[in-house]
C-alpha cells in the first residue's frame, strides 16, 4: 500500500459536531470504507475502486 506524507489537519468542536480541515480525499474514502464495512455493507467494489485510483496516481 502507498502512503502519503500527512497533511496537517485541524478539528474544531461545533455542538455534537465536529469540523474536520486538511486531510486527503483517499483518506476520506477510507473511512467511508470502514464506516460502510462496520454497517455490514460489501464494500469490496469501493475498494478496488480505491486501489485503482492509488495506482494511476504513479502513471
Amino acid at each position: 500500500m502507498i502512503y502519503y506524507a500527512p497533511v496537517e489537519q485541524s478539528c474544531e468542536q461545533v455542538g455534537s459536531q465536529t469540523i474536520k480541515s486538511g486531510g486527503s480525499v483517499l483518506e476520506i474514502m477510507e473511512g467511508i470504507i470502514q464506516v460502510g464495512k462496520s454497517m455490514g455493507y460489501t464494500m469490496e467494489g469501493c475498494a478496488q475502486d480505491l486501489e485503482r485510483i492509488i495506482g494511476q496516481q504513479g502513471e
